[in-house]
């Protein structure tokens, strides 16, 4: 080698090793162009390529090197370059081939790991052994092998090797912590709760190891929970880390529904900063479990007088407006969140809602179609709208969305197959209708069993235990099954309300509006009185705002003349007689509905039994109420014998009770 290569090829080397790699590299290839054998140089270029991600020129010059010269550190440098490139399999080559070059503890660590890449799990446990077989002293694969043992949920061997990793290295607090889990896992507590407090004695700022100590105490010593949680505040020496600290201890005991200690922890947080946000959310979430909407609302409102621009809060207020029927509130504050946050789908989804509830359809109505239009509306958003226009009586435009309404169920994962859709022909099928709704829906849309009858080989209805007896005693020709029954024997699944889209009907065309069900009147009342059925009270969980509030029936049910009949099984007043002993299922409320002259009723399931019978029947509607009433203020397509009383504006129902009041005091005369 003459005195000028020298010279280039140290500096070149300098140049890497500073890493200028620009300038390495162009003496590099000079010193190539000078020898192209230098076996050495091929290998640092390679190497400078992998520096510079360039994985192909580095395989290309390594590849030369080692065809040149057989070492394992050219062929190590290969097989890095490789499973960088992503090529494990060559990887795995030639770290095998280094290995029969000189086996190393190094070799085998990176082997594993090449395996582990690959797959080869067997591979990757077998490496890492000789890697210790090699040196003990080896963390890093100790380390490793306990991983893999844990993925594997070997719990045994993960043990095995976390201590090795100890005997090599006692002070490391996240073996601790390794080892604390193990031991959970194999469900040996004591030994848990031993290994995660030496990890807190070794590092006390990891919120995360007091966290699960707490949770292990709780588990393991619930009579030391006190103590344990007392003694971490005193562990902390940093007033600024108090307040996480205090979060963990609320958040423990939320875990084991000690609801009221987790509250106090939380104000604790907010006493030692009164702006401290987390803690008035974490607070309120716990209030909402409990049902404590009031409480929750008021801690938020007290959070925004405090922190008076946080998103999160007004969203969670105008949610909890919403499920009290607050809409105007929850409206207020559902704008104030957009305002603050700009036009989050979510929010504006809110904002629709709040809107809707409040007669303002036009309003709702242009929100969730700039959300379709900008692609931001979920399935709900969607789905919302549908209903709008179904309102509106647009069937073919509400039809294509609201059914999407069924993408949230079980249908699609186990008849997605046959699942009615748009373009099918139901001529000559054997259709199977499913009953995924209330059993209002189901008994409002069984009116088109027959129909459907008309036009298919055969006609299955799989439905609610409760309505099979009535529908049968209604439907001979109909195939009618309990929901548990598995049903093979089928062309066509139509979801059961789908059904006037699957016949392409709208409300112009509603069929049996005079009824379509009977009943046999057994004539258990005996009174001279005129007979008034009652139902007031309706599941907040379906519609929340449609509901009567029981206090402003009085008005109703003092009236001579007649006698009232409750026919809400749950609730007992005491001046209406319940007939919940006579009622077993909806084929015995039938029959007692033909025993009534008049049935009053909020938007329920026994509205459609008793329009369906043809009894005379009062509705009482919210101000907005749900889509298939049609916006309607007197008479619904659906059901001749239904009369409808619409609360004149929001939240009035005052004005429906006043009207049938009038309405059974001029029937009485």
């Amino acid at each position: 080698m003459n005195v000028r290569y020298k010279e280039l090829s140290d500096r070149a080397f300098y140049y890497h090793s500073n890493n200028d790699l620009d300038k390495a590299e162009e003496l590099y290839l000079l010193l190539l162009s000078l020898n192209c054998d230098d076996s050495n140089i091929l290998n640092l270029l390679g190497m400078l390529y992998v520096a510079k991600k360039n994985y192909e020129k580095a395989i290309y010059y390594i590849s030369k090197a080692f065809l040149i010269k057989q070492t394992p550190y050219i062929a190590t440098n290969l097989a890095k370059a490789y499973f960088l490139n992503e090529d494990i399999d060559k990887s795995v080559t030639m770290y095998n081939t280094a290995i029969s070059l000189g086996e190393s503890d190094d070799l085998y660590y990176s082997l594993a790991i090449a395996y582990k890449k690959q797959g080869n799990f067997d591979q990757v446990i077998s490496c890492y052994k000789k890697a210790l077989k090699l040196n003990p002293k080896n963390y890093n694969a100790s380390y490793n092998l306990s991983n893999m043992y844990n993925e594997l949920k070997d719990y045994d061997n993960a043990i095995i090797y976390a201590k090795q990793c100890l005997n090599i290295n006692n002070n490391k607090d996240e073996i601790y912590s390794m080892l604390s889990e193990y031991y959970q896992y194999k469900g040996m507590l004591p030994e848990s709760i031993d290994y995660l407090a030496k990890a807190t004695q070794i590092n006390n700022r990891n919120y995360l190891y007091f966290y699960n100590l707490g949770t292990l105490y709780i588990k393991y010593r619930k009579e030391n929970e006190s103590e344990f949680l007392s003694a971490l505040l005193h562990t902390i020496n940093y007033q600024e880390k108090k307040i996480v600290f205090i979060e963990i201890i609320g958040f423990i005991y939320s875990r084991i529904e000690c609801e009221y200690n987790a509250i106090e922890a939380y104000k604790s947080s907010i006493t030692i900063n009164p702006k401290y946000k987390k803690s008035y959310i974490n607070a309120a979430n716990i209030l909402k479990l409990q049902n404590k909407t009031k409480n929750c609302i008021d801690l938020l409102n007290l959070m925004i007088e405090i922190n008076p621009d946080s998103t999160e809060v007004f969203g969670m207020l105008a949610s909890l407006y919403m499920e009290t029927c607050e809409y105007e509130k929850a409206l207020e504050y559902y704008e104030k969140a957009i305002e603050v946050s700009g036009e989050d789908s979510i929010l504006l989804n809110g904002k629709a809602a709040a809107l809707k509830y409040l007669g303002k359809i036009p309003e709702a109505k242009a929100i969730y179609e700039n959300l379709i239009k900008t692609n931001l509306a979920g399935t709900k958003s969607k789905i919302s709208l549908g209903s709008i226009y179904l309102s509106e009586k647009n069937f073919n435009s509400g039809w294509e969305l609201y059914r999407l309404r069924n993408l949230d169920t079980n249908l699609y994962k186990f008849y997605n197959k046959r699942i009615f859709e748009k373009g099918n022909t139901l001529d000559g099928k054997n259709i199977l209708l499913y009953s995924n709704c209330g059993f209002g829906d189901t008994i409002m849309y069984s009116r088109y069993l027959n129909l459907l009858k008309t036009k298919a080989k055969s006609v299955t209805l799989q439905t609610d235990s409760e309505l099979i007896q009535l529908l049968k005693n209604n439907f001979n020709d109909i195939n009618i099954v309990n929901k548990g029954k598995i049903i093979k024997d089928y062309d066509v699944l139509i979801p059961l309300m789908d059904v006037q889209y699957a016949l392409k009907t709208d409300f112009n065309d509603i069929p049996f509006s005079k009824g379509y069900l009977k009943a046999v009147n057994n004539h258990i009342i005996n009174t001279k009185n005129k007979k008034i059925g009652l139902f007031w009270k309706g599941s907040d969980i379906i519609l929340n705002n449609r509901s009567i509030p029981y206090e402003l029936l009085s008005n109703i049910y003092h009236i001579e003349n007649y006698s009232f009949y409750s026919f809400q099984p749950d609730i007992e007043v005491k001046e209406i007689t319940n007939l919940k002993n006579y009622i077993k299922n909806f084929n015995d409320t039938a029959n007692l509905l033909t025993e009534m002259d008049i049935l009053i009723t909020i938007d329920s399931a026994i509205v459609h039994l008793a329009g369906a019978l043809g009894i005379k029947t009062y509705l009482m509607l919210p101000y907005y109420s749900e889509w298939r009433w049609f916006n309607d203020t007197k008479k619904t397509p659906w059901y001749d014998s239904v009369q409808i009383f619409k609360q004149k504006k929001y939240n009035d129902p005052n004005s429906v009770i006043e009207s049938i009041q009038n309405e059974l005091i001029n029937n009485a005369k």
